[in-house]
């Protein structure tokens, strides 16, 4: 559902994303956003946001990330796909966490859980191992080192299914931080 000429240029804007120019990124999605000579799709828009929201949240500015986690949310939601719904509330959960609002973003993380499929597109969609792991640091957040463990463990499983050495790392980092709390350091 994405046309070849934004498919590209969404290519771009992570290519930029990857390489921490941030700005730029934003520069590229407001343009399209707000270029009135060429309307997007739903689907075009909906990636929009995604990218923005996970812009803002890179930037740490949390409040403006969920305004754009809301709309891709929303514009998935009127498609009727989960994995796009997956992939927005796993955006929100995100921006919910940083905000200290653990509920709403525990509830957002495990709607994503149940909605992504254990593999997806790795440069559009969130992967279901970081919505695991994103509950885990909730977890920790909250100190509470069983839930922590238990879902970073999933999320590890996940990762290295996929092959993705930098997700199962963060989770690795996530299920140390709960044995921490529980002055029962892993034994290598």
């Amino acid at each position: 559902g994405i046309r070849a000429e934004k498919y590209a240029i969404m290519q771009s804007i992570v290519k930029l994303m990857d390489n921490n120019a941030y700005d730029s990124a934003e520069a590229v999605i407001t343009r399209e956003l707000l270029n009135q000579n060429n309307k997007l799709n739903e689907r075009e828009e909906y990636f929009l946001y995604c990218y923005e929201a996970e812009i803002m949240y890179y930037n740490a500015l949390f409040d403006i990330g969920m305004a754009s986690a809301k709309k891709a949310l929303n514009l998935a939601e009127k498609l009727e796909n989960d994995t796009l719904i997956g992939s927005a509330q796993n955006l929100l959960g995100l921006q919910y966490m940083h905000l200290e609002t653990y509920t709403e973003a525990k509830v957002s993380f495990k709607k994503a859980i149940k909605l992504l499929p254990p593999k997806t597109l790795k440069e559009l969609y969130s992967q279901r191992y970081h919505a695991l792991a994103n509950l885990a640091e909730v977890y920790l957040y909250q100190n509470l080192p069983d839930s922590a463990a238990f879902y970073s463990q999933l999320a590890i499983v996940d990762a290295l299914e996929q092959g993705a050495i930098r997700g199962a790392s963060f989770s690795y980092w996530s299920l140390a931080e709960s044995e921490l709390l529980q002055n029962a350091p892993i034994n290598a």
